[in-house]
């Protein structure tokens, strides 16, 4: 992934704790959101050492702002596999940076 800040973030999840990790702010032009306007992420686990979370190396945490329903992903991606097409993963989370969600 590309630009990363060279500062660290540590992530926990489910038990699992890395304490550097690269993170930014996923979009591009007219989809990149200030942290105001819940914004979606980018999470590289190797950018600073070799990490996996369950054999994951990259996770893209969507704000799902165009989709009220959460599920549009969710279907399409189960669509995907069940015709033998990869798709990626999708499971919902709870972000909080700095105590704030």
């Amino acid at each position: 992934m590309d630009s990363y800040r060279s500062t660290w973030v540590r992530l926990a999840f489910d038990g699992a704790y890395f304490s550097e990790v690269g993170f930014r702010r996923k979009g591009g032009i007219g989809s990149l959101r200030g942290l105001e306007e819940k914004s979606a992420f980018k999470i590289d686990l190797n950018a600073f050492a070799d990490h996996r979370l369950r054999g994951m190396e990259n996770l893209t945490l969507n704000n799902m702002v165009q989709d009220p329903s959460y599920i549009a992903e969710y279907l399409s991606y189960s669509v995907f596999r069940a015709a033998g097409v990869p798709a990626p993963r999708v499971g919902y989370v709870r972000l909080l940076i700095n105590g704030e969600s």
